[in-house]
């Protein structure tokens, strides 16, 4: 049988209908299948093995251990958010446990390997809660479960995807096995997780936040803590700004096609949106500016306008986007893509 992932060559009559922009295959024979591992739509091209959750289930089963009749299913696949578990149903929690399990995946010719993937959790009783509810498991062919350690979950309730970062599977090397996605809830709180790009690599790329010196200013992106209001640039159009510790940090529309997003939106970060600009006015003269983003395609560098020439360098590594120099005013712009921002560090002289 043909699975997601498998490569396989057909023979046959092709047509292309330009008016209906139609490709049609007759009478199409395959002539040859190779079975793949990935399962459909490669989240990395040098990974051993990859599911792309915004694609399809990618083979994976569900393995129900514990499903009330009231909750029709616990897990299911979305086009925009993966796969999500959740057993809250109208208004409703209830207890659950359900396993979302990989096809056996070869590790044979491997000498390591690390999984990878991105995930999102909220509504969950709290971010310690969710270790316990929201569990990845590991185990060789038909042999016994063991839960993988080390995952990293992200730093608050949102529907902000986190690197889970890279699990080390050194332990299934050179062997067929599977991983397991496990989530739990109770009736007191049932929680959603959301989890998409799945990847087996070879090669760990662990990201290391640069180290924050002493003095430095920290604004963690939070509703609670900053105070964005509406406001107008002669230069740079509508935008929102906000203003903790003789710091005022704003984005603009400017040149962008999007219009602007309202942070109250996202309580835990802000997007600068591509030809965007956005803008720092400091008490104090600035020497490094490091902005944290939410995931890698988001970790972008920012082109200059004013104040310094030196722009914001990207480094997708340990998510982050740095500007060095001296002033009390930057301006740039996201020139390259959108840039999402949750966590801001400034260093004053």
């Amino acid at each position: 049988a043909l699975k997601n992932g498998d490569v396989v060559s057909i023979k046959g009559k092709y047509s292309y209908y330009e008016k209906k922009s139609q490709h049609q295959l007759a009478n199409g024979t395959i002539i040859s299948h190779e079975a793949g591992q990935g399962g459909g739509g490669s989240t990395d091209p040098e990974a051993i093995y990859s599911a792309d959750f915004t694609a399809s289930m990618c083979n994976f089963t569900i393995d129900d251990k514990n499903k009330p009749s009231e909750v029709e299913a616990v897990w299911s696949q979305n086009s925009q958010y993966g796969m999500v578990a959740t057993a809250y149903v109208n208004s409703t929690n209830y207890a659950a446990e359900s396993w979302l399990v990989s096809p056996v995946i070869d590790l044979a010719s491997e000498s390591k390997a690390f999984l990878t993937f991105e995930h999102a959790v909220n509504f969950f009783k709290d971010l310690e809660t969710v270790k316990t509810e929201a569990v990845v498991y590991a185990r060789v062919e038909n042999g016994e479960w063991a839960e993988l350690n080390g995952v990293k979950y992200p730093s608050r309730m949102s529907w902000t995807y986190a690197s889970a970062g890279y699990l080390d599977l050194s332990a299934y090397a050179g062997k067929k096995m599977q991983i397991a996605f496990v989530y739990k809830s109770t009736e007191e709180k049932a929680g959603t997780w959301e989890i998409k790009n799945v990847s087996i690599v070879k090669e760990s790329k662990e990201s290391v936040e640069p180290e924050i010196p002493d003095g430095a200013i920290t604004w963690e992106i939070n509703n609670e803590v900053q105070t964005w209001d509406k406001i107008s640039d002669e230069t740079y159009g509508e935008g929102y700004s906000a203003t903790v510790d003789g710091i005022t940090v704003g984005f603009y529309k400017y040149n962008s096609t999007s219009n602007l997003r309202d942070p109250s939106t996202d309580p835990d970060h802000f997007r600068i949106y591509k030809n965007a600009a956005f803008k720092i006015s400091s008490e104090k003269t600035l020497k490094e500016v490091i902005l944290y983003s939410t995931e890698s395609k988001y970790c972008v560098g920012l082109t200059s306008l004013e104040g310094d020439a030196n722009g914001f360098t990207a480094d997708t590594g340990s998510l982050t986007v740095k500007w060095t120099g001296s002033a009390k005013e930057i301006v740039a712009a996201a020139t390259i893509a959108q840039v999402r921002v949750t966590k801001i560090v400034f260093v004053c002289e």
